[in-house]
């Protein structure tokens, strides 16, 4: 697995866009460090028949409260970077999101990236911490909660 990564961000300036795939299932990232959690639609969920692996909980994404469940991806990939058990929120709409995954700090915290925004759309570089390199198995199979701490596997929001 190559630790470093570029990716062409798509031409949208105001936010830092780019593809990826989920499950081979082409997606689009909005780079969000604004938001604690990686979330879904829940037609992906559907879609890849993914079973929930904890309890609901309510999201305020985009000044909307949402119901979410905690989900597993097997993998994700952007461009040459490959994340495996990443655990997401599902419960985005279809209609207002598309294929659109919010890559939020439970999986941003673990990366080090740059964007570059020196031609008409830019690059974004991607590789793991040395910290995520070293425990990749099992460091992305945790969520934020709503006090800002990484969720324990026993704890509720």
């Amino acid at each position: 697995m190559s630790l470093q990564n570029s990716i062409k961000l798509e031409k949208e300036i105001s936010r830092v866009y780019f593809s990826c795939t989920i499950c081979d299932i082409p997606q689009t990232i909005l780079f969000d460090p604004g938001s604690p959690n990686t979330v879904i639609t829940t037609f992906l969920k559907n879609q890849l028949n993914l079973p929930s692996s904890g309890d609901r909980t309510t999201l305020n994404i985009s000044n909307e409260k949402i119901t979410v469940d905690p989900v597993i991806l097997p993998t994700l990939a952007m461009g040459n970077l490959t994340l495996n058990n990443v655990k997401v929120y599902a419960g985005l709409t279809t209609n207002k999101w598309r294929d659109i995954v919010i890559l939020g700090l439970n999986v941003l915290n673990q990366l080090i990236y740059t964007v570059d925004r020196s031609d008409d759309s830019g690059f974004i570089s991607i590789e793991l911490s040395q910290k995520a390199a070293i425990f990749c198995t099992t460091i992305f199979n945790r969520l934020i909660g709503k006090k800002g701490y990484y969720l324990t596997d026993s704890e509720n929001e």
